[in-house]
């Protein structure tokens, strides 16, 4: 199974994609924000990170930017409801920026997995 680094503000979405994700047997690492989760990148590289693209402080489009310079081999999935205004467009540029797969929220366990199937694979 993988080792998955979720990055969210949200504290209520990144404990719905840990029982998600551990329930298939991945180990999860969760951060608040995407500095943190740039920090920890120096000593440990996951196989996968989800990454919410609407986040105080560094957003997911911003995150993208600086992980192709740290760590361009861990693929991304972007997540988002769109921020305030309900606008998904983000997640085009996340795809644009590298990001390997896509997800709407809400997003349910099936669309997960198949995903993360297709992300590992």
């Amino acid at each position: 199974m993988a080792h998955v680094l979720i990055i969210d503000d949200d504290s209520a979405v990144r404990g719905v994609l840990r029982t998600m994700l551990t329930r298939e047997g991945h180990s999860v690492h969760e951060e608040a924000g995407a500095e943190a989760a740039l920090a920890l990148l120096a000593t440990d590289r996951p196989d996968v990170i989800i990454s919410d693209m609407y986040m105080p402080e560094m957003d997911g489009i911003e995150f993208l930017i600086w992980l192709e310079g740290i760590a361009p081999e861990v693929p991304v999935i972007a997540i988002s409801g769109g921020g305030q205004a309900g606008k998904t467009h983000v997640l085009d540029d996340a795809r644009e920026l590298g990001a390997a797969a896509t997800l709407p929220k809400p997003f349910t366990y099936e669309e997960l997995h198949q995903v993360m199937a297709r992300v590992l694979a």
